[in-house]
C-alpha cells in the first residue's frame, strides 16, 4: 500500500546511528567524553566494553586515513571538571593507554563524517 512505501522512503533518508551514537549526538554541547581507544576491529570494541561493566563505556564510528574505525569513550560527562575525574579514575586496564578529554563537539563531527559514508 501507498502508506507503507512512504515509510519506507522516511526510514531510509534517516541515518542508522547505534544507541550510542544517537546518546552522544543528543548530549549538551558543553559535554566532554574521556576517549579511551580507538580500533579497527568491532569484536576487539565489543570485548573491551564487555570486559568493563563498571564504567560507562559507548563507542561510536570514526574514519581514520580514509578507514571505518570505532572510537572506544567514556561519557559523556557534564563538563570538562567531571571528564578530568573520571579520567583519574579508570581503572589501571583503561588508563594504561593514557586516555584523553575530547569536546562532545568533535565527537558529533567525527560521528556525521563517519556516517554520512
Amino acid at each position: 500500500s501507498p502508506a507503507i512505501e512512504q515509510s519506507t522512503m522516511t526510514e531510509l533518508s534517516v541515518p542508522d546511528y547505534s544507541d550510542s551514537e544517537r546518546l552522544l549526538l543528543d548530549a549538551a554541547e558543553t559535554t566532554y567524553v574521556v576517549q579511551i581507544a580507538g580500533l579497527s576491529n568491532p569484536d576487539s570494541v565489543r570485548r573491551l566494553i564487555a570486559a568493563h561493566p563498571e564504567v560507562n563505556l559507548l563507542s561510536y564510528r570514526s574514519i581514520l586515513n580514509g578507514k571505518p574505525w570505532q572510537i572506544v569513550v567514556a561519557g559523556p560527562f557534564e563538563n570538562y571538571a567531571a571528564a578530568s575525574q573520571e579520567r583519574s579514575q579508570l581503572p589501571e586496564s583503561l588508563a594504561v593507554n593514557k586516555p584523553w578529554l575530547k569536546s562532545i563537539i568533535k565527537v558529533k563531527e567525527e560521528i556525521e563524517t563517519a556516517v554520512a559514508k
